[in-house]
């Protein structure tokens, strides 16, 4: 295991993912990259009207998919239950699923992760996206 520590954030992740940083109109967004098809992506959107919830952050996924599927998710990661959104759709003949999660806010900013991968290999990290995020929640 690695760990991010910068921004005011921190958790680890497994070391043979690949870290990517984009920072832009007052948004962080930070990219792990499984070896595989699997990403985790955590958002934060340092003012926290600048998104009204992961609902809207759906919706712009919605746009940009043709065939598209959600549902609201209640989800447990340690002792919190934290709200979201779990979708499935196509991308390059995959059936993808992702799933995203409004984090607890720290300070003025709101925090969102997305995790996503092709069906059968979200499945296969499923544990592996849950402790990530855990770590970047207990670290604030």
């Amino acid at each position: 295991m690695t760990t991010y520590h910068k921004n005011g954030i921190q958790f680890m992740y497994p070391e043979n993912w690949n870290l990517i940083e984009n920072h832009s109109d007052g948004t962080l967004q930070v990219s792990l990259q499984s070896p595989g098809s699997c990403v985790w992506d955590l958002f934060v959107f340092e003012d926290r009207d600048a998104i009204d919830s992961t609902e809207q952050f759906v919706a712009t996924l919605q746009e940009q998919y043709d065939e598209f599927e959600s549902d609201p998710i209640q989800k447990k990661i340690g002792e919190r239950e934290l709200q979201g959104f779990e979708a499935n759709f196509y991308c390059l003949d995959l059936l993808v699923t992702a799933q995203v999660i409004e984090l607890p806010p720290v300070e003025n900013e709101r925090r969102i992760v997305m995790f996503q991968g092709e069906s059968r290999e979200f499945e296969e990290n499923q544990m592996v996206f849950d402790a990530i995020t855990l770590s970047s929640m207990s670290a604030n």
